[in-house]
């Protein structure tokens, strides 16, 4: 008799860690595939992206950096104002493009929390991919960017 009631707390073990494992491991594996998929989407993108710096007119934008709960953070992020597009492209920063101190100097401060500069033309690469990080393993805001090589003053 004992032996039927272990019988069946191993089948009821067995259905529960089953039905755990069905509700979990899916998404464990859906989330890993995901992950895959945008290092290798990212790796092809890198691969076709544009490597000769093209002219293009608008305005510097300077945000307050907002983190995940909504609060204003000291510190700023960079975007770039496509005139022709009205696209917003974030600027991303490297040892071969411009520097903040670059930018900072076209920047109108006006009391807001956005601050911008007055039209102007840039010589710069468009890309897609990581905007915070270079390593696809590590956390980063993702999408259209830009790195600026120079600021045309005619």
């Amino acid at each position: 008799m004992e032996l039927k009631i272990y019988f069946k707390i191993i089948a009821h073990y067995q259905l529960a860690v089953y039905s755990i494992l069905s509700l979990v491991l899916p998404n464990f594996i859906c989330a890993q595939s995901i992950a895959r998929e945008l290092i290798n989407d990212s790796n092809q993108i890198a691969d076709h992206q544009p490597s000769t710096p093209e002219r293009h007119s608008g305005k510097f934008i300077k945000t307050h950096q907002v983190n995940k709960a909504g609060k204003k953070l000291k510190t700023y992020d960079y975007f770039f104002l496509d005139e022709k597009t009205g696209k917003q492209y974030f600027i991303k920063f490297n040892e071969k493009t411009i520097s903040i101190n670059d930018i900072e100097k076209h920047i109108t401060y006006n009391g807001s929390t956005t601050h911008m500069s007055k039209p102007l033309q840039i010589k710069s690469i468009l890309k897609e991919g990581l905007w915070d990080a270079t390593d696809p393993k590590q956390q980063s805001r993702i999408g259209e960017y830009i790195h600026v090589y120079e600021i045309i003053t005619e």
